[in-house]
């Protein structure tokens, strides 16, 4: 025991400007924050009240043609697919924080096509082919307290898009003869395939707002059926986000000018004893000044490699000299390859089935490293 408290105040002794100078800083640090969280906050925490929307809307258009002369067709109809020339998509997003905010935003717009089999039970159908593609990307912030953007292609989220059902059509056809041809080939009698078609279009906006710890995402769209002869759109997703949160009312403490120059002072002093104590006990490294001589002075003979070197297929040979390795090098034509870390440096000279090293540890004493 008496060893121990007297190995504890040696420590103290080599040590004391490094303890002086922590408890200054730590009890200026005890005495600012007591001083702080004694003063009662002056103002009511408040809510806030984010609601966010997720808007889409369609137009279906046909091919110029006698029956249906009207375009866009009325949106409360069925639709036929082959009077269908595009399907037009808007999507627009609205948001309101209630105050000025810093927000970060995104938005991201895709498509899917998905074919599927059914066997013709419940639940009984599986996805067989999807195909995805990134219509657009966009993301920004900025300080406002309302985002508003509309379904128009102005380089912000949110836009028109044109879906033209001819084109995923054509690739679904030619599944299905893909499908037929090889039910030729494999001598396969051909039943229902049940196979359908479907296009999915949506679209996602996120939000962020690091001061009152929001981080909401909507995404909506529409499917859109193309393997029966009439479909119609389905919207699908979320429409958007109504949330609340509650922001602590910040305390605040007013110190006059006296006392902040107390504070100031004192920190500034704990802080002067620490950085004395470090440039006291700083010496240099030999070990790490005898690897840096190596280095400069035969770095033309020597390849460097970022990561450690891997000698596990070798039979190691330990070296006491660098000059040793140094002259195996030239001898034999063979490259000095060094991995330098903080705590090493290990010259490496590949001989065959041999692996001719020499090592320098940082962590040596001083005498060790003079004696080598």
């Amino acid at each position: 025991m008496t060893e121990k408290i007297f190995g504890a105040i040696k420590v103290i002794k080599q040590h004391w400007m490094l303890v002086l100078g922590g408890l200054f800083i730590v009890s200026m640090a005890i005495a600012l924050a007591m001083t702080l969280t004694t003063r009662t906050p002056e103002e009511e925490p408040t809510v806030i009240e984010a609601v966010g929307r997720n808007n889409i809307s369609f137009n279906v258009f046909y091919i110029e043609n006698d029956l249906f002369p009207e375009n866009p067709v009325p949106a409360n109809l069925h639709f036929m697919r082959l009077f269908t020339d595009f399907v037009e998509i808007r999507s627009s997003f609205s948001a309101n924080f209630g105050e000025e905010l810093t927000i970060n935003y995104s938005y991201v717009a895709n498509t899917r096509f998905v074919i599927s089999h059914s066997t013709g039970l419940v639940g009984g159908t599986s996805v067989v082919f999807e195909e995805a593609e990134e219509i657009s990307r966009l993301s920004d912030s900025t300080f406002a307290s309302v985002l508003n953007f509309q379904p128009v292609n102005d380089g912000a989220p949110g836009g028109l898009y044109t879906i033209n059902l001819r084109e995923y059509l054509e690739t679904f056809n030619n599944f299905i003869s893909y499908f037929d041809r090889q039910m030729e080939v494999m001598g396969v009698t051909a039943g229902s395939r049940n196979f359908s078609a479907e296009i999915f279009v949506e679209f996602t906006y996120s939000v962020n707002a690091p001061t009152i710890g929001l981080n909401e995402s909507s995404t909506r769209g529409f499917r859109i059926p193309i393997s029966t002869e009439v479909f119609t759109l389905e919207a699908i997703g979320s429409t958007g986000f109504n949330t609340q949160r509650t922001i602590g009312a910040s305390i605040v403490e007013t110190l006059n000018t006296a006392s902040i120059f107390a504070y100031v002072t004192i920190i500034f002093v704990g802080a002067g004893f620490v950085l004395l104590h470090f440039c006291k006990s700083t010496k240099p490294n030999k070990s790490k000044a005898l690897a840096a001589s190596i280095i400069k002075k035969y770095s033309s003979e020597i390849i460097f490699s970022q990561n450690e070197i891997d000698l596990s297929g070798y039979q190691i040979v330990q070296l006491d000299d660098f000059d040793e390795l140094l002259k195996l090098s030239i001898n034999l034509g063979k490259h000095i390859t060094c991995h330098n870390n903080d705590e090493k440096a290990q010259f490496c000279s590949i001989v065959d089935n041999f692996a001719y090293c020499y090592s320098i540890d940082f962590e040596k004493s001083e005498e060790e490293v003079l004696a080598e």
